[in-house]
């Protein structure tokens, strides 16, 4: 649940990227389409911007949601201790709303989000995988805070990357 002021409720509900699930004021459930009500209302009271609430659920591929549970779950191992996805595809479909759910080379965990992949990376014929993984972390670490409940998550994915763009791993 983020906390936020109307003005940041507004800049939330133009984006496509999240789905609103629900804006609460003061305990009262509003919708979407009551939104301009809701507005009307605040105008009125400025002192009500402090307790406004808005729910989201955001938008990730299956690959970039896994990543983050896998991150959230493994960030301080060396290693995972298990080769089948279903537990953590059933926890992204519950935290996120799926895009892409394209199973197609990601069945496991590491090759989903390898714990070194400067080594798995570094095989013949991985270029376009590893683009395509960087280009996923990039994507969550864009706005890392929408998607991760496990802060120390955020700065081992960081760190992952980095050593990923300076070839350090």
């Amino acid at each position: 649940m983020i906390k936020t002021n109307l003005k940041n409720v507004f800049n939330e509900l133009k984006r496509n990227d999240i789905s609103k699930e629900k804006i609460t004021v003061s305990g009262e459930l509003f919708n979407v389409k009551q939104l301009k009500v809701l507005y009307d209302l605040v105008a009125k009271n400025k002192e009500m911007l402090n307790y406004i609430e808005v729910e989201i659920r955001c938008f990730l591929s299956r690959r970039k949601a896994l990543i983050v549970l896998l991150e959230e779950d493994y960030w301080d191992k060396i290693s995972y201790n298990f080769t089948n996805l279903n537990k953590y595809e059933y926890l992204a479909s519950q935290r996120f709303e799926l895009t892409n759910k394209e199973k197609r080379d990601l069945d496991t965990p590491e090759k989903v989000h390898p714990k070194n992949p400067c080594i798995y990376f570094n095989k013949e014929g991985m270029s376009l995988k590893k683009h395509q993984y960087k280009k996923a972390l990039n994507g969550i670490l864009d706005t890392p805070f929408y998607f991760f409940e496990v802060e120390k998550a955020i700065e081992t994915l960081r760190a992952t990357r980095k050593k990923m763009e300076d070839n350090d791993c």
